[in-house]
């Protein structure tokens, strides 16, 4: 994988591109995730909509791909290697959330390793270590470790992208700049838990950047990932602090409203008098519709944030979105 940035604004605020067999991939930008922790949808039923709709960004979970019908299995992975394949970017996660959510505890490296290996995929996540406050850190450090360098020679076609978990912001960022020091050459695009990042969402902006400011320590062209974000407002904050890449399951569990950036119940679409094209035509089945309009506006969206960028146009939206006392308090962590 290769990565360099393109355009560089105010603050941290960057536009990067990302090469990887032959396609590019612009960032900031954001990967919808299908997980059936806690989601009222199936795994393939989620699967099948995002490809039907030809997003062309994708994460699975290899938990779940691994425990699909039988029946559907070897056809859905199928056409997961060809999305891959076909410009599109899929990133596999490790499933150790959704093993943990089920309280399976028969999901472990051996069962990620045999997972993925059945999908041609472009990015993996390391099999990620959950921070435990009843672990030593030296031991939790020192598996962290040694499960991201095993996971690193799983798949020699994709690239792995390490996951890093930390009890609270200050050793999220101790373990980034202690691996990083401890192998360069493997932070050339690393992902954080933003849950992992502070209570607040100032908070989290400030360890955002100060892991900004330890990758580029490194190599400013390394790629910030953050995991479980798909707030849009957050995504804003934290590609102004420096990240690039984001995931969540937010689009099948909320509506989102592309005028105030909001999250809504996701039976509440028609209360947003939404005119996109999805609403407006009333495209797909009901239930459908507001995953459609979300994987529309997520699409848009990205968009819209890397041309702020390329525009310096950002601060002042966020100055006008969040309040300019907000903005300078958010600022102030970044000084």
């Amino acid at each position: 994988m290769i990565s360099r940035i393109i355009y560089k604004s105010r603050m941290s605020s960057r536009v990067a591109e990302i090469s990887l067999r032959d396609k590019k991939l612009v960032t900031p930008t954001y990967f919808p995730a299908v997980s059936t922790a806690g989601v009222g949808y199936s795994a393939e039923g989620l699967i099948r909509l995002v490809l039907a709709a030809k997003y062309p960004r994708l994460l699975v979970s290899a938990y779940d791909t691994c425990n699909m019908r039988k029946e559907n299995k070897s056809d859905l992975l199928s056409q997961l290697s060809n999305f891959s394949r076909c410009n599109s970017f899929l990133l596999l996660d490790s499933g150790v959330f959704e093993g943990y959510w089920r309280r399976d505890r028969t999901w472990t490296f051996e069962s990620y390793a045999d997972a993925i290996k059945q999908i041609e995929s472009d990015l993996y996540f390391s099999f990620d270590m959950l921070a435990d406050p009843n672990m030593n850190g030296k031991s939790f450090i020192e598996e962290t470790y040694r499960s991201i360098t095993d996971s690193y020679v799983l798949l020699g076609r994709s690239q792995c992208v390490p996951i890093l978990h930390g009890t609270d912001p200050e050793k999220v960022v101790a373990l980034v700049q202690s691996f990083a020091d401890l192998d360069q050459d493997k932070v050339c695009m690393i992902g954080v838990a933003e849950r992992d990042c502070g209570a607040t969402l100032i908070q989290r902006a400030g360890t955002v950047a100060r892991l900004r400011e330890v990758l580029n320590s490194k190599s400013e062209n390394s790629i910030l990932h953050i995991l479980g974000c798909g707030n849009p407002t957050s995504l804003l904050v934290y590609s102004y602090c420096g990240a690039d890449t984001f995931d969540s399951t937010d689009w099948s569990r909320y509506v989102l409203d592309r005028r105030s950036l909001k999250i809504a119940d996701i039976a509440h679409l028609r209360l947003l008098r939404c005119d996109c094209p999805m609403c407006r035509k009333e495209v797909g089945p009901p239930n459908e519709r507001p995953l459609l309009h979300n994987l529309l506006f997520y699409q848009n969206f990205v968009v819209k944030i890397q041309n702020m960028i390329r525009d310096s146009t950002i601060a002042s939206y966020l100055s006008d979105h969040l309040g300019e006392d907000v903005l300078s308090e958010i600022e102030g962590r970044l000084a």
